[in-house]
């Protein structure tokens, strides 16, 4: 697809589309999974002569992870998109979402944020454009991230390095 070149001893596709990992179907299947036990609660658990407290407290937690399961990830970061030479294209919810373009003239900078991980961090990329960051991309979700993130360094400047902010992480999800 397309065609490469060499700039600065970066090789540079003209069509580089993104590739998921196995593990973006993980959020998937937590997702439908807590779809399936929200059902389960609300019919098995909300009867006549059952204790209301289990449902009370699981729906709401059911309810909250799934927002922040179909909002946070398959929303924000596991998203489809394709490098061209003068624009990228992302597809949110898995690359199902309606196709969204972006020209890199548009796109000021990127920041890069490490995401603490158990056993290693996983780095994200944000691309910003005015004062909010428009496309996320993740180690953790993509497979050639690092091919992605080379692409994007040659059009756009990098910023900065961020630390990783759980309160910053839900005020994004929310937008």
């Amino acid at each position: 697809m397309g065609f490469q070149f060499i700039y600065h001893n970066i090789e540079i596709k003209c069509m580089l589309p993104s590739k998921f990992k196995y593990g973006i179907f993980f959020p998937v299947f937590v997702a439908v999974f807590l779809f399936v036990l929200l059902f389960l609660v609300i019919f098995l658990f909300t009867g006549e002569g059952n204790d209301p407290l289990i449902a009370l407290i699981t729906i709401p937690v059911c309810i909250l992870f799934l927002v922040w399961i179909i909002l946070g990830e398959l929303r924000t970061k596991a998203i489809k998109v394709t490098i061209s030479y003068d624009r990228i294209e992302v597809r949110r919810y898995l690359g199902y979402g309606n196709p969204v373009e972006y020209w890199f003239s548009e796109i000021e900078e990127f920041t890069t944020v490490l995401l603490p991980s158990e056993y290693r961090d996983h780095e994200s990329l944000n691309l910003i454009k005015g004062e909010r960051k428009i496309i996320k991309l993740s180690e953790f979700y993509h497979e050639n991230y690092f091919e992605l993130k080379e692409n994007i360094s040659v059009k756009c400047k990098e910023l900065k390095s961020e630390k990783y902010n759980l309160l910053r992480e839900i005020k994004e999800i929310l937008e």
